[in-house]
């Protein structure tokens, strides 16, 4: 939109510019719906409460309209403010033996970047242990070429897992 007077974006906006039909009616129920979204941070959760179908939210979002994506973007950076300010709040209040759980995980899940602990460690782990695995145990072959295979790799670790593990003679599984 090239006139700021009707971009919502732009610092200079006012709804009141809108003409009344359609564009008004459509930011006003926008409005309505960021507005739930900042204090529940869930998109189906608030259009229930100012009973709009959730439909209608995907509508706006991959149309833009109205610039609804970068106000939801806001909206929902708000919301994480909240959290934010709720966890600090909780951990000065928190007595010992005091349980924020819930209040992590909500954390972890909306600013990931900030507060999820890094698992790249052991998922290289895992990863490199599968490798190690595959190596040991070739598929399609009988359990007595397997179990030469494993002992002439030496690992014993390993061979004590994969005799125990029930694994099938057939291709493809």
């Amino acid at each position: 939109m090239a006139d700021s007077a009707v971009d919502p974006l732009a610092e200079d906006f006012n709804p009141d510019n809108l003409p009344a039909y359609p564009e008004r009616y459509v930011y006003n129920n926008q409005e309505r719906f960021l507005a739930a979204f900042q204090g529940c941070g869930n998109e189906a959760a608030a259009a229930h409460l100012v009973a709009m179908h959730p439909h209608t939210i995907e509508l706006w979002k991959q149309n833009d309209v109205l610039g609804f994506t970068e106000r939801l973007r806001w909206a929902f950076g708000y919301f994480c403010a909240q959290l934010e300010s709720k966890a600090l709040e909780n951990a000065l209040a928190t007595k010992p033996g005091g349980n924020p759980l819930m209040l992590i995980t909500l954390l972890n899940a909306n600013l990931p970047a900030k507060y999820k602990p890094s698992t790249a460690f052991a998922d290289e782990t895992a990863a490199e242990l599968m490798k190690k695995i595959r190596e040991l145990s070739p598929r399609g072959t009988k359990t007595e070429d397997r179990e030469k295979a494993i002992e002439d790799k030496g690992d014993k670790t390993v061979d004590e897992w994969i005799k125990s593990a029930p694994m099938s003679d057939e291709k493809g599984e």
